[in-house]
């Protein structure tokens, strides 16, 4: 679960640094959790390396989908 937390992480700041100029903790903290949802219901069954990279999907696909909902400006409570 430190893993996919850990890419969660990484997938969220790499793009919100390349989209916005800054990382923010808020974000960090956003990709975490993302990855940590991603990778939980596997947690027992993927060996280290597919656990970060399912945290790191579920970090850059988060970080879309909330660009996306902003872009769209869809009366969302995110």
């Amino acid at each position: 679960t430190h893993l996919g937390a850990a890419g969660g992480m990484l997938g969220w700041l790499v793009p919100e640094r390349l989209r916005h100029e800054r990382a923010t903790t808020i974000g960090a903290a956003t990709g975490a959790v993302a990855g940590l949802v991603a990778i939980t219901p596997a947690s027992g069954y993927v060996a280290p390396l597919p656990a970060l990279l399912n945290g790191l999907t579920a970090g850059v696909v988060c970080f879309l989908a909330v660009e996306l909902n902003g872009r769209l400006r869809l009366d969302d409570s995110l």
